[in-house]
């Protein structure tokens, strides 16, 4: 059979704040389904996607208590590559965006692929989105991602002069359904005492959780290095870790700590106006800029 008539499997993302992320192509692919299958954080997500789509089932019925993550997740992919091979179009989403913390998303899209199906991956908004808007946060100005173990378990070079974002802090260490591990404060020291080979103790440490609901606000905690360990993270925690001072264009310098007055995210939401002016940005200046080298010279104007 050509893969052209072969049947597919999507895999996609509905962001958070109960499905008020949900793109409209994403939206197509959810409808379009033979079988959608979903593990999304928050009950209100879960009854939107059961009224979305009538042949939808949940995935969280994979994670009984005190099974290995591991086994979790080679049941998901069996239940939704054996759907797919009956012959239906599967989609399978989850919270947040498929391609950031969702293992088991990478892998059965290269089985399927191996095995001859049209597979494809819809774009969707991240934790990693939501902070970089809710902490004013410029990702153009560099920064670096790593899960919380990867980081500390590799010899990885952190620029301190870009922002660092570490994801699943909270979960280290947690190998089975809804077992916590004997000593969550180790991990939490283990991660502190990795970070204060790079940055001092007293520079800032933002801990940030996506708003789950659009009535809800998003977690914003501020810190510092030397008190991380008092903080409480959850499994849907992420921390943000400012770039050490230094210029910017505009000639404010970004903050490197708490002695440096006020907090990260307050300090770059609301900074002064850039010499350009108010009511413009640097998104105004590159518009500007294009639309200065498509106009057409006087002297080339027609006659």
């Amino acid at each position: 059979m050509s893969p052209l008539n072969r049947n597919w499997l999507t895999v996609a993302g509905v962001g958070y704040q109960a499905a008020g992320h949900v793109t409209t192509e994403t939206l197509g692919w959810l409808q379009s389904a033979d079988r959608l299958f979903f593990l999304v954080y928050d009950p209100i997500a879960e009854e939107w996607l059961r009224a979305l789509n009538p042949s939808a089932v949940s995935l969280s019925d994979c994670a009984r208590p005190r099974q290995p993550l591991s086994d979790c997740c080679r049941q998901m992919e069996t239940i939704i590559l054996e759907a797919l091979r009956q012959g239906m179009n599967v989609c399978a989403v989850f919270s947040g965006h498929p391609s950031v913390g969702v293992d088991v998303a990478h892998h059965m899209l290269q089985k399927a692929g191996d095995e001859g199906y049209p597979v494809r991956m819809v774009p969707a908004v991240s934790a990693i989105d939501c902070l970089f808007a809710d902490l004013g946060v410029e990702p153009a100005d560099g920064f670096q991602v790593f899960e919380a173990e990867t980081l500390m378990m590799n010899d990885y070079r952190i620029d301190k002069q870009s922002g660092l974002i570490i994801l699943q802090p909270g979960t280290m260490g947690i190998t089975r359904v809804h077992v916590k591990p004997r000593n969550p404060r180790l991990r939490i020291i283990g991660l502190q005492k990795f970070l204060m080979n790079v940055y001092q103790a007293g520079h800032e440490v933002v801990v940030y959780e996506a708003a789950m609901l659009p009535i809800a606000g998003p977690r914003i905690e501020s810190t510092t290095l030397a008190r991380l360990i008092d903080v409480e993270l959850t499994p849907i925690s992420t921390l943000y870790i400012p770039p050490q001072a230094r210029y910017r264009a505009s000639g404010r310098r970004t903050p490197e700590g708490p002695d440096e007055g006020r907090s990260f995210a307050l300090t770059r939401r609301f900074a002064a106006p850039s010499p350009r002016g108010r009511g413009t940005s640097r998104k105004d200046d590159v518009r500007r800029a294009i639309a200065d080298s498509q106009r057409v010279p006087d002297s080339d104007q027609p006659t």
